[in-house]
């Protein structure tokens, strides 16, 4: 397993190095990183491979698409530039943005809703695509980009690229009548959210998609409850061991505590439920906001006074990250906030497993077995450390050698007990882009 987490998420380049498959779909103006080996070092060895770390960030929207949801998609249209804006301030983060829609087990998989309806004009009307399949993007001129499925932060018109993708059109469970007189039956009736997100990660339409060392985000927009049957646990449990994150007995491994985030927009538990709210209701305020009809007693139909906790909040939690009410007045500011946490976590300190275990090269000290640089300069190694107050893992400017003091800030350190490169996270701040060469020096 730990050969297999070093192929994904380091690589050094090696001369013999594969070009992409042209036949993968990239958006314009995205820099490719060049397809990547890993080959142990020999006793003795000597020579330089390059490293490519800048931190990358791929998020995925999963948008309820069902029939109360009208408003609240055009919320987040108004203000998904605010996340764009405040993950373009961190100039090193690679970022993609892909949309999905919600699944619904109950009418998708069972053939009574067919893909795609011919609507009473004669025009196409798209059902769905394949559970958690990232969705052809849309231009703000409305038209469907079929080559594309993701966007950059860094692409011309990024902002105007997601707020028209964003914008999948909200389907009420009805019937169609084609002009040739045809019935067929449309929309979403139960909201299963997990089934897409997991999904997502194996799906064959979002192969050009994940990348293999990226941080990977869910961005979850409903106000509904999970349907799917899936408990948050099982979920987070399944991502985690998908990802290559966790070790035989569930545990994350050293430095992939972080590997996947989820945040929402929905239905937060604790916000007051107006049951006297109806649909089409346009006064964004928490006096104005009631969940899906999930949330109602199924027996009673009576409504809580509260939302009550959920597995979709749960796997927000096990997955560390944050949840505002879809009715939240500040909507803009939360998005906002959601970026911001995004930014702290894909800059954190980033580990590297060598995968160049003391056994297969007794005879070097591991400190001194390699050695890194940005282009001629050597970077300047420290040592771990931690600090006491907060808990969070420091990179101390200390020779690891003498233990002396270093004249300026340590680029990175080398944990022997993981066999791991730990480079500082703020580095791709000061060298955005930077491409690290490892050079391997024998010891006499």
């Amino acid at each position: 397993m730990k050969r297999l987490i070093s192929f994904a998420l380091i690589g050094l380049v090696m001369a013999a190095c594969k070009s992409r498959d042209a036949s993968l779909v990239t958006p314009a103006k995205t820099t490719v990183t060049p397809n990547i080996v890993v080959t142990p070092i020999k006793e003795g060895a000597t020579g330089e491979a390059q490293v490519y770390l800048p931190p990358k960030v791929d998020i995925l929207f999963v948008i309820d698409d069902s029939a109360s949801m009208n408003l609240y998609i055009d919320l987040m249209k108004a203000n998904i530039h605010r996340l764009v804006e405040s993950l373009g301030q961190a100039k090193s983060l690679d970022v993609r943005i892909a949309v999905t829609q919600i699944w619904d087990r109950t009418r998708y998989t069972t053939g009574k809703v067919p893909p795609v309806c011919i609507d009473e004009n004669g025009k196409n009307h798209r059902n769905y695509i394949s559970d958690g399949a990232a969705l052809p993007l849309k231009l703000p001129n409305g038209t469907e980009d079929q080559s594309r499925n993701f966007v950059s932060t860094t692409d011309t018109d990024a902002t105007g690229i997601l707020e028209s993708s964003i914008l999948i059109p909200v389907q009420d469970p009805k019937t169609f009548t084609s002009p040739d007189g045809v019935k067929c039956e449309s929309g979403p009736m139960v909201e299963d959210v997990f089934s897409p997100i997991r999904a997502s990660l194996t799906s064959e339409y979002n192969k050009n998609f994940w990348r293999a060392d990226s941080l990977k985000v869910f961005m979850v927009l409903s106000d509904a409850k999970d349907a799917s049957n899936i408990s948050a646990k099982s979920l987070d449990n399944y991502i985690r061991k998908q990802l290559g994150v966790v070790d035989q007995y569930g545990r994350p491994l050293q430095g992939h505590q972080d590997a996947y985030r989820v945040y929402i927009a929905g239905s937060k538990p604790g916000t007051r439920v107006d049951k006297d709210a109806r649909p089409g209701v346009t006064k964004v305020d928490l006096n104005h906001c009631r969940p899906d009809y999930g949330f109602q007693d199924q027996k009673t139909k009576a409504w809580p006074a509260s939302v009550p906790q959920h597995e979709l909040a749960k796997l927000a939690d096990l997955s560390n990250g944050e949840m505002f009410s879809i009715c939240d007045p500040n909507y803009g500011d939360e998005l906002a906030k959601f970026g911001d946490d995004i930014k702290s976590v894909a800059l954190k300190n980033k580990h590297i497993n060598l995968n160049f275990p003391v056994d297969v090269n007794p005879k070097l000290p591991p400190d001194k077995q390699f050695k890194l640089k940005l282009g001629t300069e050597e970077l300047t190694q420290g040592v771990l450390d931690v600090d006491r107050a907060t808990g969070t893992e420091l990179i101390a400017s200390i020779n690891p050698e003498t233990g002396a003091k270093l004249d300026k800030k340590a680029d990175w350190a080398y944990d022997n007990v993981h066999d791991q490169v730990v480079v500082r996270g703020d580095f791709w701040n000061d060298h955005p882009n930077a491409a690290i060469t490892v050079v391997y020096v024998p010891v006499k």
